[in-house]
């Protein structure tokens, strides 16, 4: 249930997040009465979408040739979704007014349009939405790995998640971006840095059992595996150095 969880949000998630970019610039070049430009955004989307086949071709060929054990690819994956996920979620966090959603939109589109530059349309979409297919080739990696005896559970996740993602896309698109933008945006920043937590802790406990990184062994707290909770002061080091980025950000963005 864990692993089919896991794919069904990573999916969902990522998918939602460049649906409502490329649906809020979409709405801008309406309002701008640049319609015959809405073309290049679409053409944008689908050669990000056909990158991002790619780039899990590319990531399968380099795990398959790679002459590193597994214990430490899994971890610096992991170490590397961490990362992300959690420069993610501070991005939707800081984004999480409509008013500062609109104007990042905003500021993207016209300097593209004032230089009449069609490269610059077809570009704002690609990197919007390849962005979120790198994010999901690396997130489904990390799972892959993680989860040896649930593939066939991460897969059926998976396309629970598409579904549920087709659904949400056609209601975005239908309602016109009605919906409340601060709230979804900030409960996905907010299972961002979960995520980010999970496989900071996750990570490094694989690369202590590669041997890369020492293990200080504590009485406490209990091993929580489905937290990436592990009793050693390393793991617990790295998840400890996350929260507390998280409240300082937090904080810094309620001044």
């Amino acid at each position: 249930y864990y692993a089919f969880l896991n794919s069904a949000l990573i999916i969902l998630r990522e998918g939602l997040e460049a649906a409502l970019i490329l649906a809020a610039i979409i709405a801008m070049l309406r309002v701008m009465g640049a319609q015959s430009a809405v073309r290049y955004i679409h053409l944008g989307w689908l050669l990000a979408l056909f990158a991002g086949v790619l780039t899990w071709l590319a990531a399968q060929t380099v795990l398959t040739f790679s002459g590193q054990q597994r214990e430490s690819m899994e971890g610096f994956i992991s170490i590397f979704a961490a990362v992300a996920l959690f420069y993610v979620g501070y991005w939707l966090h800081t984004r999480s007014e409509a008013k500062r959603w609109q104007s990042f939109i905003q500021d993207k589109v016209q300097t593209v349009l004032s230089s009449k530059s069609i490269l610059g349309l077809v570009g704002i979409s690609f990197f919007a939405v390849y962005r979120e297919a790198f994010e999901v080739v690396l997130f489904y990696q990390a799972l892959w790995l993680q989860n040896e005896n649930s593939h066939n559970a991460i897969l059926g996740g998976f396309g629970a998640g598409v579904i549920a993602l087709l659904i949400a896309t056609f209601a975005i698109f239908k309602l016109g971006l009605r919906m409340p933008l601060k709230y979804f945006l900030g409960a996905t920043g907010t299972l961002l840095y979960i995520m980010a937590f999970i496989f900071a802790g996750t990570g490094v406990n694989q690369l202590q059992a590669a041997g890369w990184i020492p293990a200080t062994p504590l009485n406490f707290p209990p091993a929580v595996p489905l937290l990436g909770i592990y009793p050693t002061m390393e793991t617990l080091a790295a998840q400890g150095v996350l929260l507390c980025t998280f409240i300082a950000t937090s904080l810094w963005m309620t001044l």
